[in-house]
């Protein structure tokens, strides 16, 4: 089991190129620059790249910081996704799988395609006792502390932050990408 934050070259190099099976998790790319934002903006741990976009954002408004981090999204994600994408149309071995569905109401359901896809056995009982466990409302913890991770749980819609020229420069950059990604 590997966790990857790159592209599947990424994996095969930390596998050292053995196959596997894998799953690309997905967050609606709107919802995910606006999260992306907000914790680099205010509450992520400081760290060189936080720290350049943050003086990148010095003195910008919420809009015109979004629009800044429209262009970074660009440059650090979707080379990313591109990458996933093309393995999941080229091969049987790679599932995508929304965010949302591994939280929401068919969560169960989604949790165990993604055990079928990966010939991994498990009981309704051991998947339960997991999903309460890792659950978002016990990962929160303390809600009203916003700069707790997870304080945000979902409570920022994107279509609430990116308004104006910020959806502008997002549609004329990444337009085509929530839908690719299985989003409207």
């Amino acid at each position: 089991m590997l966790a990857c934050y790159g592209t599947p070259e990424h994996a095969s190099i930390q596998l050292d190129g053995a196959p596997f099976r894998s799953i690309f998790v997905v967050r609606d790319p709107r919802a995910l620059l606006v999260s992306w934002y907000f914790s680099t903006r205010f509450s992520h741990v400081s760290t060189e790249g936080v720290e350049r976009h943050r003086q990148a954002m010095e003195g910008l408004n919420e809009e015109q910081a979004l629009t800044y981090m429209i262009s970074e999204f660009e440059k650090e994600f979707v080379p990313v996704f591109e990458a996933w994408l093309n393995r999941i149309e080229n091969s049987v071995d790679c599932k995508l799988v929304r965010f949302e569905d591994l939280i929401g109401a068919s969560q169960k359901q989604t949790w165990m395609d993604i055990f079928d896809h990966l010939d991994i056995l498990t009981s309704p009982g051991t998947l339960n006792a997991v999903l309460d466990t890792y659950s978002i409302g016990k990962l929160r913890g303390n809600k009203s502390n916003p700069d707790k991770k997870y304080a945000a749980a979902g409570q920022r819609p994107w279509q609430d932050h990116l308004v104006n020229d910020a959806r502008v420069a997002f549609e004329q950059s990444l337009g085509k990408l929530p839908a690719r990604l299985g989003y409207e």
